[in-house]
Formats: C-alpha cells, structure tokens, sequence
C-alpha cells in the first residue's frame, strides 16, 4: 500500500474511534474536551504508531488501536494548551476551546485530554510488561512536550538563539511525540531493542522534519501560497528564507556543531521492564 493510501486509512480508523468515544459528550467539559478532537486532523501520529507496529508484526495495529488513540489524544491536548498560551482564537476552521469557552475551561479540557490519553494507551492489546512501558514512554514524552513548549516561549524575547538551541526546542517541543509514536508502537508490537531505537530515531527525524517546514511556511506568505497551491518550494525559498526560523530569529548557520541526542537516558531504564533478567 503506498503511503498516502496508508495514512489515509490511518485516519480514518482513528477517527472512527474517536466518533465512538468522544461524538457525543455528556456535559460542558466533555463537550469543550472534544471540541477540537472532531473537528478533523491528519492523524498522523496515530498513524506513525501504526506503521511502526506492522513494520515490527505485519497487521499488529489492529490490536493497538486504543494507543494510536492515546497519540491523538496527548496531541490534541498540546494544542488546546497551546491555543491558551498564544490566545489563538480559531484552529481546524473552528473556534478554539478557550475562545468558544473559557480559559479555566481549556486548561481542564486539555487535561482531560491528558489523562484519558494514559487510560487508552493501557487498554492496547499487548503483554503487560510492554503497556507499562509504553505508560512510561508516553510520561517521558509529555515531560519532554512542555520543556519544549517553555523554550519556544522563551525565545520570543531573544534574538541570539543559536541552531543547537532552535534545533533542541524543536525536538522536545513537536519532534518527541513523533518519536513516542513510533516507539511506542514497536514496543507494543513486540520489537527488539535495536527496532525501538531505530524506530525512535526515525520518528524524531519526521517531527523535528515537519516543524522546520512549518516554521518556514511560516516564515513567508509566499511559502505557504505554494504549499495550499500546491507548487513546488524550491523556487520560492529565498537565502534569507533558509537561513532564518521565524520564530526565534534563530541564524541556521551559527551553531553547526550541535549534536542530536535521540534518546533520553530514561528510555533506558524502561526497557528493564521488558529484560527477564533485569
């Protein structure tokens, strides 16, 4: 199955699940909780679960589907959060959570959201010792989530961030729910140690890949023309273009040495739940 066919397949299940759990909310907070959940999205780290878990055991995302859930669910919280924090007033073509509620509303959605993530992900069908490592992942993950999101922020009043530094926020801020996905997915699936770290690297390289175009589609109105167009962006992409991030100012050409470190040391320490031995 080509890729566009496989994520569109994706979504599609994750977003069956979602009209199943979350369609028809019962109260006010349940209500803002999935407003934003069903106004649509590309699913795509649901997704990035999937295709790590049958990569590991072909079709073992059919067992899985509550974690490919739980991604989804964690994502959305980030960005009803983010909406808070940047005071956006519409997302996905509707009025975000705490412009069609209230702050103090968004922020208990977003952790409703939160939470609910962590009872999904425990009710995937693998062996125990895998869905509690997965819970850890998942943790580790969300911690990672918001020291990225706090450096963004911080960054906004600077104009000497340095690649490394950008390169660093990026990875923590979108670059480590991806890489969560796919390694939670492999976890779940049954892979060695050798498939989750390579599975993990890989699912950092697409988060820290989508945010660098997203931040320089933001950069120029004409980048983000070509891309609802759909033409081609080399052409369009100026040296001022690529050498700048347009949130922080950062210079790309500034800090060359930095180092990628794709795993927390604590990933580690998690896969002694798996080790007989341990």
């Amino acid at each position: 199955m080509e890729l566009d066919a496989y994520l569109e397949v994706a979504a599609d299940h994750v977003d069956r699940l979602i009209d199943r759990y979350f369609g028809a909310p019962v109260g006010d907070l349940n209500r803002a909780a999935a407003h934003l959940l069903t106004a649509g999205g590309k699913r795509l780290r649901p997704a990035l679960l999937m295709l790590a878990a049958d990569a590991v055991r072909p079709h073992s995302s059919d067992d899985l589907m509550p974690a490919a859930l739980a991604l989804e669910l964690t994502h959305t919280f980030t960005l009803i959060h983010d909406d808070i924090m940047d005071r956006d007033m519409f997302r996905r073509g509707v009025p975000t959570v705490n412009n069609r509620w209230d702050e103090p509303t968004a922020i208990l959605a977003g952790d409703v959201l939160y939470s609910r993530a962590f009872s999904f992900l425990i009710g995937a069908i693998a062996p125990e010792a895998a869905r509690l490592r997965a819970v850890g992942m998942l943790a580790i993950t969300c911690d990672e989530l918001c020291l990225g999101q706090h450096l963004d922020m911080s960054f906004a009043s600077r104009d000497d961030v340095t690649e490394g530094e950008y390169l660093d926020m990026v990875e923590k801020k979108t670059g480590s729910l991806y890489a969560a996905s796919a390694a939670i997915g492999a976890v779940l699936a049954g892979a060695s140690e050798p498939q989750i770290e390579v599975l993990h690297r890989f699912g950092l390289a697409c988060g820290v890949a989508f945010q660098i175009q997203d931040d320089l589609i933001d950069l120029q109105p004409t980048l983000r023309d070509a891309v609802v167009l759909d033409l081609p962006l080399a052409p369009l992409c100026s040296e001022d273009c690529l050498g700048l991030c347009p949130v922080c100012g950062v210079r790309l050409e500034d800090d060359p040495s930095h180092a990628h470190e794709a795993t927390d040391p604590r990933w580690a320490a998690l896969a002694t739940l798996q080790d007989p031995d341990a």
